[in-house]
Parts: structure tokens; sequence; C-alpha cells
């Protein structure tokens, strides 16, 4: 690796970045696609399906790798994928977690090992922002079972990716008090503007009838959105 790629590796952007650019990976949109594209082969491989992509599941692929890269000024700092079950959301999810820690394991394997890397390897490296923290992974069931050290983590990652929200308790029990941790981590998040990508089966109506009309209204704020319709590949 020559001297000036490693120094753009370890520059430290310039200026404070705001929770909302933490995740604006520096692709271009057709690198961006293609990367997304191939870790959400990756992930379905991995649980033994068709790798084959219809022109839908493509074009939602598409829309969040535009997001990742903030190309467009409509681009909100949160993402909601709803709509049916078994259409793929969860998938998707997992695809960004993969595609983001790939892009971050080229950064490492640059820093240490500056003369020992593939081109591809080179060329994604640099992508990886020197101040970004790994994509976090939860699902709704997950969260309402963790400990405050455990919710902490998830309040203030970097990049929050929620799955399956509303199929968890919305009120809980925690020694005699009530704690609604969904609620919690979704106005925490709201008011530090971090970015956040949520999946659900529900609709606005749906969210606002479990977490309340002010929820709903932060996360119709700060999220774009993108609908799953049609039959469940589970079939």
């Amino acid at each position: 690796m020559n001297k000036e790629l490693l120094t753009a590796l370890t520059q430290p952007m310039a200026g404070q970045a705001t929770a909302s650019q933490t995740y604006k990976l520096r692709l271009t949109a057709e690198e961006s696609i293609a990367l997304l594209r191939s870790a959400y082969e990756r992930v379905v491989t991995y649980r033994n399906g068709s790798i084959e992509i219809d022109s839908e599941t493509l074009q939602r692929i598409e829309k969040v790798a535009h997001w990742l890269i903030k190309d467009n000024p409509a681009h909100k700092p949160s993402l909601l994928l709803y709509g049916d079950k078994g259409t793929g959301k969860t998938t998707l999810l997992r695809a960004v977690q993969s595609m983001i820690d790939n892009i971050k394991g080229y950064y490492h394997k640059a820093l240490a090992n500056c003369g020992r890397m593939t081109a591809e390897e080179v060329a994604y490296a640099r992508y990886w922002e020197y101040d970004v923290g790994a994509p976090h992974f939860a699902t709704a069931c997950e969260v309402v079972d963790m400990d405050e050290k455990a919710l902490r983590a998830c309040k203030t990652a970097s990049l929050l990716l929620l799955d399956d929200l509303g199929v968890e308790p919305s009120v809980v029990k925690n020694y005699g008090t009530e704690r609604t941790y969904m609620v919690d981590i979704i106005n925490y998040r709201y008011d530090k503007c971090l970015p956040t990508i949520i999946t659900t089966n529900l609709d606005e109506v749906g969210i606002a009838s479990i977490y309340g009309d002010r929820t709903e209204d932060r996360i119709k704020e700060i999220c774009n959105k993108i609908n799953y319709e049609g039959d469940s590949y589970r079939r």
C-alpha cells in the first residue's frame, strides 16, 4: 500500500461529523448497490435459500444502498422497512450489517497489512469512515430482556439495526416498575439524531396503537420508508 493511501485511511474526517452523517459511506451508487447485493446473497446462502433476486427485491436493495451513501437531500437519518411477513426485511437488515462489517474489516486489514492486500480490498478500505463504530443488531424481543449495559449499547450505537418492532411486549415489569424499553430507545435515538434501521410488520396505525401517537410521529419524521408487500419467501 502506498503512503498516500495509508495517510488517507488514518486521517480523521474534517470537522465534527453529525449523527446523520455517521453512515454516509464514501461509495459511488454503483459500488454501494454491488456491495449490498453481494451481502444480501451471502445472507440468503447462509440460510440455505435461493439467491435469485427478483426485481422488487433489487429495487429495495438499491433504495437502501442509496440511503447508506446519502446521495439525495431527501434521505432522512433513519429507515423503516415495513410490511408483510417473510418478504425479506430481516434479510436486508442482516445484509446491511454484513456489508458494513466487511468494509470495516478491509479498513483494519489495510492498517495491519499495508503491502498484502488485493486491489479490491485496498479500494474498499478507503471507504470506511475513520470514527464509525460497527452496526449494532438487535431484535425487539431481545431488547426487552437486556440489562442496562446492553440497553445503553442499543441507545448509543452509531447505527442500530432493530429487527421485528412490534412483536415484543410493549410494557415490561422490572421489579414491579413498568418499563417501555422500545419507546425509550426510539425516543433517545430521535433526540440524538442517531441513525436507525427498523423492520416491522406494523403499519402507521399499528405502530401508533402500540407505542402511542407521539412515538409514531417521531418515527415518521426521521425515517424514509420502504414498503414490503407480497407472498412470504418462507412458503
